[in-house]
């Protein structure tokens, strides 16, 4: 059986989330792998425009996709987003979104109706979506997480310990909310609160200034110390202002932590009942609720909820079967067509 060409288009490299799909993708299809640039733009359309793929997944719907979907369009190859927060966001108070701007809001609009297929990663994506534009076929997948590689010892206890992650800057001060983090270790000096990410910017010195004794901060560690850290801590906080997913939280819920989060974005969806969430901006709410997760015996099923629904198996059975599905629904209906030509 030919195997169906595929084009993947990535805004950048280094995320992990895009870089499993890829591995998903090439497994079953004839996958290309682009990273976008102005550069890279012509080659994008050149390959589409000749019809050399028969689809084009692109992760994150930004406004430069539009060029590549009226492309699509227009010599019958089909379009597959992955919308994962940023690009289909508007969060004026923060400044955060690519549809702040009203020339990109239109184009992504024109974007997300004209594509093939739309797969959010949440459920909140998908409604996020549907405040601006009303796709002509859309399923959420969740991302998934390697619950191989992340997973607790036995050998390893829980301690009095809470993390976070996430990369250091002025846009994840506000979008992650770590001043409230921070904020919450004062209320609780006996407990260890660790935030874990690369600092890009001089904002980590305001986080140091404006922090307790009883914070610190790793910077940049590699994926083998990040799994110690989730295996090690009792409680994983996650305090965003509209997290489109949470993979961080994910993986540490794998790795049995108990999650504490905001009631914004995907988090409540993510955690289920497996931990505690708290009004969004009230940090003596939230430390509360840290001081409950820390008594909590939550870890295992939290881990089993991400076995159930948030696994990178379940993705790829998922990812696979939907493109499969539509891929065999366009081969009929080509089939359909040429047998009533032929019929004329």
């Amino acid at each position: 059986m030919t195997r169906q060409k595929v084009l993947l288009v990535k805004p950048w490299e280094g995320s992990s989330f895009i870089e499993q799909d890829a591995n998903i993708l090439e497994k079953c299809f004839d996958l290309t792998t682009v990273v976008f640039g102005w550069h890279r733009l012509i080659f994008i359309l050149r390959t589409v425009l000749s019809r050399r793929v028969d689809g084009v997944v692109l992760w994150f719907v930004f406004w430069w996709a539009f060029p590549i979907v009226l492309a699509s369009r227009l010599c019958g190859v089909k379009t597959i987003l992955i919308p994962s927060g940023i690009d289909v966001g508007r969060y004026p108070e923060i400044e955060y979104g690519e549809l702040l701007s009203f020339r990109h809001r239109s184009l992504v609009r024109f974007v997300l109706n004209n594509a093939a297929l739309v797969l959010p990663v949440s459920d909140f994506v998908r409604r996020e979506v549907l405040k601006f534009s009303r796709p002509r076929r859309m399923k959420v997948i969740y991302n998934g997480i390697d619950t191989s590689k992340f997973k607790p010892l036995p050998s390893i206890n829980k301690e009095k310990l809470v993390i976070t992650v996430g990369a250091v800057n002025k846009m994840n001060k506000s979008y992650k909310r770590f001043d409230l983090f921070t904020e919450c270790a004062k209320y609780l000096q006996d407990v260890e609160f660790v935030l874990i990410g690369s600092c890009l910017d001089d904002t980590i010195k305001s986080l140091r200034s404006e922090s307790p004794s009883n914070v610190s901060f790793t910077g940049f560690v590699p994926t083998d110390d990040l799994i110690q850290y989730y295996r090690r801590a009792k409680v994983y906080a996650q305090f965003s202002h509209a997290e489109a997913f949470g993979c961080a939280l994910a993986e540490a819920m794998a790795c049995e932590c108990v999650p504490v989060v905001v009631e914004r974005g995907a988090l409540p969806e993510i955690v289920g009942d497996t931990g505690v969430s708290a009004p969004y901006d009230d940090p003596g709410a939230m430390a509360e609720n840290i001081r409950i997760a820390l008594g909590s015996n939550k870890g295992s099923k939290a881990r089993e909820r991400v076995l159930r629904l948030f696994s990178l198996k379940r993705r790829e059975r998922e990812l696979v079967r939907t493109l499969n599905d539509m891929f065999s629904e366009w081969l009929n209906d080509l089939a359909t067509k040429r047998a009533n030509k032929e019929e004329i």
